[in-house]
């Protein structure tokens, strides 16, 4: 097993079984006799706000955003060059082709859904959480502190993917926040990963504290990606991302991880639920990994090799290599990574390469390198294309590549010409249809 391996920190279902373990347990105690016919599956609101059930409560936010964060990443992964379609479903065609604007688009709908349930669901964890802290009888301050994370991860997963949301309570619909308030997502997360951190800290836990860093770095490094895009339609002049925020967040993530290389997945198995994003590219194939990076087999539809080369050593890059058959021979329970160590480092070498910095560029492109055990860059080839080349390997399946082909004025060779995403770049996903056909405020009727 190799250090990134050994280093490697997932969102388990821990404790509990998530909110299936608040039915099964609420149904044995309402069992009184063999002639109770309540319907087991009811778990009514005051069940769940039991302090007993405050793990099962966290461990079904984190079940939502993994559902979430399998949807989202699928459809941003297939807007970019990363995977090809390859099977019959007509809406990841379009959305592979470069055209995602259309609210009925089976894949944009379900993103919004899952998204809409996981910050929900995340939100009545810290609510909860928050509310047994306050009042002396929360089980396991774990829970708190993960609470916060769900629902800061689920909130990059809203403001990477969409250009308005809606943040509805239940049967109590909201107006959409409008692109221009799209922002306070990342805002909101940050505050979540401050309050992660701050229970982290209070209770010893170096772990939890160098989680909210890495994504603490990530939310205001995309808060000011997003700036860019506005207006969207165009190429941003200044495509490099340039926030002393970030850097700090990243660099105190570093610090604490001592240069170890280190990632943080969504972990699937069959004792909790599958990756959707997995199961849907390698059980139904209906998308696979491009042409753009690997050779498929015969029927066009697996990989059978990685052949996108580093391009100082002008070896198959062992990074993507070891991404891509990792995903591929994880099957439908292959992890899902959001964050990790190279993405602090990348994150660094970007803001010191927009201030002219070659000496700290150079340092946190070549500790990225050394992981894999590659040769130094020294010049070999423009800084900024070092950059490129170095997110496209080290972050792929992880949503990022999309947003760099609009920063960067790149295409993917799959889109076509009259797209959304060639005609408007910055282009995300729209607010889903079945919001669109029952909120009274995009309905007018309010």
């Amino acid at each position: 097993m190799n250090a990134y391996q050994d280093q490697r920190v997932r969102g388990r279902f821990s404790r509990t079984g998530g909110v299936a373990a608040i039915v099964a347990a609420f149904a044995i105690a309402g069992c009184d006799g063999l002639l109770d016919v309540d319907n087991p599956n009811n778990v009514l609101q005051q069940d769940i706000e039991e302090p007993a059930a405050a793990s099962a409560v966290v461990n079904g936010a984190l079940a939502r955003t993994t559902i979430a964060a399998g949807q989202m990443v699928r459809w941003l992964t297939l807007a970019s060059d990363e995977f090809g379609w390859s099977g019959s479903h007509n809406h990841a065609q379009e959305i592979n082709q470069g055209s995602w604007r259309d609210p009925a688009n089976s894949g944009v709908n379900d993103g919004f859904n899952t998204a809409s349930v996981a910050r929900w669901m995340s939100d009545e964890a810290v609510e909860l959480m928050e509310a047994f802290e306050a009042e002396g009888i929360l089980p396991h301050w774990q829970d708190l502190a993960d609470a916060h994370l769900y629902a800061a991860i689920s909130r990059l997963l809203i403001g990477d993917g969409f250009e308005d949301f809606v943040f509805s309570d239940r049967i109590e619909t909201a107006p959409p926040i409008g692109e221009e308030s799209m922002p306070q997502v990342y805002d909101e997360a940050v505050t979540h990963l401050q309050r992660m951190r701050e229970v982290a800290q209070q209770q010893g836990d170096s772990e939890r504290v160098r989680q909210a860093a890495a994504f603490q770095a990530r939310a205001l490094w995309s808060k000011e990606l997003w700036a860019k895009f506005q207006p969207r339609g165009s190429q941003p002049a200044d495509p490099l991302v340039n926030s002393a925020e970030a850097v700090a967040a990243a660099q105190e993530f570093l610090a604490l991880s001592g240069g170890a290389d280190w990632r943080y997945d969504f972990e699937f198995s069959a004792g909790s639920q599958s990756n959707s994003f997995a199961s849907y590219a390698l059980e139904r194939r209906e998308i696979a990994p491009s042409n753009v990076y690997v050779h498929h087999d015969a029927s066009g539809r697996a990989v059978e090799s990685v052949h996108f080369e580093d391009p100082i050593d002008g070896i198959v890059d062992p990074a993507l290599n070891r991404i891509i058959m990792e995903f591929v021979e994880g099957g439908q329970f292959a992890p899902q990574p959001m964050v990790s160590a190279r993405e602090m480092h990348l994150i660094v070498a970007e803001a010191a390469l927009a201030q002219g910095d070659s000496d700290t560029f150079r340092e946190h492109i070549n500790a990225v390198r050394a992981f894999e055990g590659l040769s130094p860059y020294d010049g070999q080839i423009p800084e900024l294309d070092m950059l490129k080349h170095t997110r496209k390997v080290n972050l792929y399946l992880m949503g990022r590549r999309l947003h760099d082909h609009y920063r960067f004025g790149t295409q993917s060779p799959f889109w076509l010409h009259n797209s959304s995403a060639v005609t408007r770049p910055g282009s995300l996903f729209p607010i889903g249809e079945e919001e669109r056909q029952s909120n009274c405020f995009l309905l007018g009727t309010c």
